[in-house]
């Protein structure tokens, strides 16, 4: 049987970054993404409710998304679809696209202040694969009729 959507099994003992950073007790500057001066072989997607997932970014394919809207957007990998929702996301688009980009995470307001209404805030993150990334990655196939 062919699994749809993440979470992988993996092994109990795991905690998300979410989880952990909240059992410190002492609230953290919240960053949706980071960038880096060099290419990043990982971009880690830190989650609050799910196990966390760091792909090789060679395998990174495109994103879909709406230019005039910031608030959702879908990064194509060759094994995984990933829906991100949020706000003023275009900066981190632009980061994952350009290669640089080591990290995304999730809001958890246990863990992080609340950012600026005009800084960008990752709301979910949702993994697709097997037969619902079929779908989406259906029309970007060669020969795929429309």
């Amino acid at each position: 049987m062919q699994q749809d959507t993440f979470p992988l099994s993996i092994a109990p003992s795991h905690r998300s970054f979410a989880t952990q950073e909240r059992h410190n007790g002492k609230k953290k500057p919240y960053e949706a993404f980071d960038t880096a001066d060099k290419p990043c072989p990982y971009t880690e997607f830190r989650c609050v409710s799910q196990p966390s997932q760091s792909p090789q970014s060679r395998f990174f394919l495109g994103a879909v998304f709406r230019i005039d809207e910031d608030t959702a957007l879908t990064l194509l990998y060759s094994f995984l679809a990933v829906e991100i929702r949020g706000r003023n996301l275009k900066a981190v688009r632009q980061a994952v696209q350009n290669g640089c980009c080591s990290f995304l995470q999730e809001f958890d307001e246990a863990t992080f202040h609340l950012p600026h209404s005009d800084e960008p805030v990752i709301e979910s993150l949702h993994f697709l694969t097997g037969q619902k990334l079929d779908g989406i990655l259906s029309a970007y196939k060669a020969g795929a009729s429309s």
